[in-house]
This record gives C-alpha cells, sequence and structure tokens, in this order.
C-alpha cells in the first residue's frame, strides 16, 4: 500500500513540477529491481519505464490484534499479539505466549534463552505441548 502511495506521489510530482526525468545514463539496479527486497521503484509517467530504484527499509510492526503473523496468548490479561510489514525484525517482551501462527509471512518466532523455532512457510501454526508458555522475545518475517 506504501509503495503504491510513494508510486501515485511521485507520478503526481513529475506531472505538476518541470523536473526532468532522470537521464537514460543512470543506472538502474537491476538485481534489486528484481529480487524479493523491499524496494521503491519511480516509474516515468509517460513511458511506464523505471527511472529509479532504491532499497526500503524494512518495516514491520506490532499491534495487540492479529490479522496476520501472530505471536498467542496463552493467558489473561495478555493479548496476542499480531505482525505484519515488510520483512524485518521486531524485538520486545511479550509473556504467556502459547504458540503462533506466520500468516501470510515465512516467520521465524524466537522466545527465552534466545531459543528459536527454524522459519516455518506461510499458513502455518505452532503450539507449545502440555500447555507450556514463553517469553517472546522477537519476531522474523521475510
Amino acid at each position: 500500500m506504501l509503495l503504491r502511495a510513494a508510486l501515485l506521489a511521485a507520478c503526481v510530482a513529475t506531472l505538476t513540477t518541470s523536473a526532468a526525468p532522470a537521464q537514460a545514463s543512470d543506472p538502474i539496479d537491476i538485481d534489486l529491481l528484481n529480487s524479493d527486497s523491499s524496494k521503491v521503484v519511480m516509474v516515468d509517467p509517460t513511458t511506464g519505464s523505471v527511472i529509479n530504484v532504491e532499497a526500503q527499509a524494512e518495516r514491520i510492526s506490532n499491534r495487540n490484534i492479529c490479522t496476520d503473523a501472530c505471536f498467542y496468548c496463552g493467558r489473561v490479561p495478555y493479548a496476542n499479539q499480531g505482525f505484519c510489514g515488510t520483512s524485518g525484525t521486531d524485538t520486545g517482551s511479550w509473556p504467556a505466549r502459547s504458540g503462533y501462527n506466520t500468516g501470510r509471512y515465512t516467520a521465524r518466532f524466537c522466545w527465552d534463552n534466545d531459543v528459536c523455532a527454524p522459519y516455518l512457510s506461510p499458513n502455518t501454526e505452532a503450539f507449545c505441548p502440555g500447555g507450556a508458555r514463553v517469553t517472546g522475545k522477537s519476531v522474523t518475517i521475510r
């Protein structure tokens, strides 16, 4: 969504200013353009040609409601912790976690004493057996 907004803003700015588009001699990072990495691409509105590509900082956000990747709460009064965004890692301290769901991401969840599960594919749920609970320490999505 943010990429679309940035692209639209770039197109509007190009159409409403007299700034010239990048010169053909400016190199485009083709490897970055074709990669799965987060990036911002500027497109010439008259030709559709890519005129610039830049790496985008990782942005993962955490909320106390799950709409995608989720670190489940195993005890009241704690809340589930939801994660979404671009590739990245969020750290914190989320007590009484009983399991997790990777949502639409390949994700890795870590807890007490730097114990981490392996990266698991999208739409995977994992639980601690026997009602065990851990304190979540980080979530990485990619």
